[in-house]
This record gives C-alpha cells, sequence and structure tokens, in this order.
C-alpha cells in the first residue's frame, strides 16, 4: 500500500473519531446522561491479511475508546464502540486495492483469496440498516454501555471471543485457514 493511501485510511478511521470525540465531548458533557458511539470493527479486534492499515486504524479506535471510557468516569458519557463484521456496503469498488500483479509473487494467491473473500462477504454482508438499528439502540438503551458491541454474522462474531480464549497461534492458524493462506 502507497504511504498516502495508509494515511488516508488512517486520517479516516482514527483521526475521524479522533476529531469528532474532540468536537463533541464538551458539548457531550453539559447534555447530562449521554453516549458516544464509535465505528469500530472486528478487524480491529482480529487482524485481517492484506488489510493491516486497516486493521490497525481500528485497533487505534479500540484503543481511543478504552482510554476514553477512564477518562470519562467522572462524567456523564458513556462511551461505546461498535464493531461491525462484513457489513453489505458499496466499499469494495471504492477503496484502494493494490493490483494483483503489483503483488509480489509470494503473496498472490493468499492477497487474491483475500480479496475474493472481502468482496464476497461484503456483498453478502450485514445489511447496512441493520447496524444503523444497532447504534440507534445502544443510544436508546437504559442499560449501562457496553464497551464494545459485536454485529455481523456468527462466526465473524465469534473471533473475537476465539482470540481472548485460544492460545495466539491457534487463532492465527484459523484465521490462515479461514482466508485460505
Amino acid at each position: 500500500m502507497p504511504p498516502a493511501e495508509a494515511e488516508r485510511v488512517m486520517n479516516t478511521n482514527f483521526f475521524g473519531s479522533f476529531h469528532v470525540a474532540q468536537a463533541a465531548l464538551p458539548l457531550l458533557r453539559q447534555t447530562g446522561k449521554t453516549r458516544l458511539i464509535f465505528v469500530g470493527s472486528i478487524g480491529g479486534l482480529v487482524a485481517v491479511p492484506y488489510y493491516g492499515v486497516y486493521s490497525a486504524s481500528k485497533f487505534a479506535v479500540e484503543g481511543l475508546v478504552e482510554s476514553l471510557r477512564l477518562e470519562l468516569t467522572q462524567t456523564q458519557v458513556a462511551v461505546t464502540c461498535l464493531e461491525p463484521g462484513d457489513v453489505s456496503t458499496p466499499i469494495i469498488g471504492r477503496e484502494y486495492r493494490q493490483p494483483p500483479s503489483e503483488v509480489p509473487e509470494v503473496y498472490r494467491e493468499g492477497f487474491q483469496n483475500v480479496m475474493d473473500d472481502m468482496a464476497k462477504g461484503v456483498a453478502e454482508g450485514y445489511p447496512a440498516d441493520r447496524v444503523a438499528q444497532r447504534i440507534y439502540q445502544l443510544t436508546t438503551t437504559s442499560r449501562s454501555a457496553p464497551v464494545r458491541k459485536t454485529v455481523g454474522d456468527a462466526v465473524q462474531r465469534l473471533a473475537p471471543v476465539l482470540k481472548r480464549i485460544l492460545p495466539h497461534k491457534v487463532v492465527e492458524q484459523i484465521v490462515r485457514s479461514y482466508y485460505r493462506l
């Protein structure tokens, strides 16, 4: 990935979240009991091969959410990270994708497998309107705000759970198998 593309991804996913929080928090602290919801990704909990910058940007959002939750304990602002898996959007046609011919031969087959799987996953993904409903539910529930809320298909929601309970080597084997690497 060219460095300019990596910066664009970080600017959108991490710095976009950071700047929204910076702008919104003074107002949210004044409104009383309220919630700040960030959109992370299951890919920010379990790295996606060949999407390292994307995963890094969403891992950074996770860190921001965890830090803000601690920093805001003396306020009435609750913070949650919504973590979707594959969502049915037109992102595949709009994101930067390195041409397979530019990928070194040693990576090309795995790269193409992941690109194909991602395109299929997004095409058949969790409906975007259901993600919006989850965000709405998080804003209107009277229960305490969870640190994170994963949404998506069962296999994708299971990945972060497995990462917490299995040895890292086993998780890597599962991810490699899932993406046919």
